[in-house]
């Protein structure tokens, strides 16, 4: 665990460095990195069998991917706004594209066409579901919450998949859809809107969505599926701790980031 802390803040700094812009800095707020997506891609990665230089690249432009992904979310789409605010929302587009462009830079200066193709594929499916949920579109056979699992996960359980490290490409979807439910929760309980319970509503309900709840018990059957999803969760978490030969301090480490995430729902909706 000490040496996965050691690579995990190397790494953390060497994003930042790569992820800062002076121009961007003038007008957008510097990304975040995730340090929960990152602790666990640290750890998966560091039991891959692979010289240091390359565990690094691989790593930082996992998290650039994952970056980009998150900067182009943050885009309104068909919003009225100003000069300045159209100038923010085309630079923050334009600051996906650069974060996405280091990735294939890093990992073609190892001449890395299998990692550039990995991650290219996860990128367009996790579009796909993107898209699915934010247009509501009820037409897809599988669950929702199998489209948010695709979102948060799809990058690290194709690397995973790639190096047969099966556990941790089942673990790390499961934790992120978690902390993605417990996020939707949150919001929910604190605004009455989520992006997921916006869609939940127009799939239980067939309403027009993006609308405030007018009725406290439709906000009540949507929480419902929420506690449901995360339950069902959490017990899957706790069967693939219990089955892996995983050391105790690894472990613990994951059943504290899933207490945060529970204390942080709590702060949300008291702030709220």
């Amino acid at each position: 665990m000490k040496d996965i802390n050691r690579i995990k803040t190397d790494m953390f700094k060497q994003i930042n460095e790569c992820i800062h812009h002076s121009y961007l800095k003038k007008y957008l707020h510097a990304p975040k990195v995730d340090e929960d997506k990152l602790t666990l891609l640290v750890a998966m990665c560091n039991e891959l069998n692979v010289e240091e230089k390359v565990l690094h690249t691989y790593i930082i432009t996992t998290m650039l991917v994952q970056i980009a992904l998150d900067t182009h979310e943050l885009v309104a789409v068909g919003s009225n706004s100003s000069d300045k605010q159209q100038k923010v929302q085309q630079l923050t587009v334009l600051a996906g594209d650069y974060f996405s462009g280091l990735y294939y830079k890093l990992l073609a200066d190892i001449e890395d066409t299998q990692m550039i193709k990995l991650l290219a594929e996860s990128i367009k499916l996790i579009n796909e579901h993107k898209i699915r949920v934010y247009r509501h579109d009820l037409t897809y056979p599988e669950p929702l919450f199998d489209s948010i699992k695709i979102i948060e996960g799809q990058l690290f359980k194709n690397i995973a998949k790639t190096f047969q490290l099966l556990f941790w490409g089942e673990i790390i979807p499961e934790i992120l859809l978690l902390k993605r439910l417990y996020k939707e929760q949150s919001e929910l309980s604190s605004s009455g809107y989520s992006a997921i319970s916006s869609y939940l509503l127009k799939e239980t309900y067939e309403v027009q969505p993006n609308i405030q709840y007018s009725s406290q018990e439709i906000e009540r059957e949507i929480l419902e599926k929420f506690e449901e999803a995360i339950s069902i969760s959490n017990k899957k978490i706790t069967n693939l701790l219990a089955s892996q030969n995983i050391s105790s301090t690894l472990k613990v480490e994951i059943t504290s980031m899933i207490k945060k995430f529970v204390s942080q729902v709590h702060v949300i909706v008291e702030e709220g």
